[in-house]
């Protein structure tokens, strides 16, 4: 809905799961889990100002949870040790609701990308 408080992780799990370019329209959308993305995916919105993903992590669910990761690839899906070649994320607000008590903090996890490209993410 991106209004803010509405739950949009199974939106967003469903559109990268379909699609290898995903758009965030205007708004704010609250996640819960990791977003993984993989071989050759854009996760693009409106602009850094206006499309913006709200992270805050479920403790029961993943209370270390980055906000996106980039995880597996095109050719084997199922593989979530392999590094995530050609990512691009761009035109987004990233926010990371840290919960008390863990250390989730970072908005993008980029120990498992090669050849990432992200550009106007504040």
């Amino acid at each position: 809905m991106g209004d803010g408080s509405t739950d949009s992780t199974h939106a967003f799990h469903a559109a990268i799961a379909a699609s290898l370019d995903v758009f965030v329209p205007n708004g704010s959308f609250v996640i819960r889990t990791t977003l993984k993305l993989r071989d050759r995916q854009t996760l693009r919105g409106s602009g850094e100002w206006i499309s913006e993903l709200l992270f805050r992590p479920d403790p029961s669910l993943a209370p270390t949870a980055g906000a996106i990761a980039f995880h597996g690839n095109a050719s084997n899906p199922l593989d979530t040790n392999a590094a995530s070649h050609g990512v691009v994320v761009r035109n987004l607000a990233l926010r990371h609701a840290r919960a008390s008590g863990t250390n989730a903090n970072r908005a993008i996890d980029m120990t498992a990308a090669q050849l990432a490209h992200i550009s106007h993410v504040k």
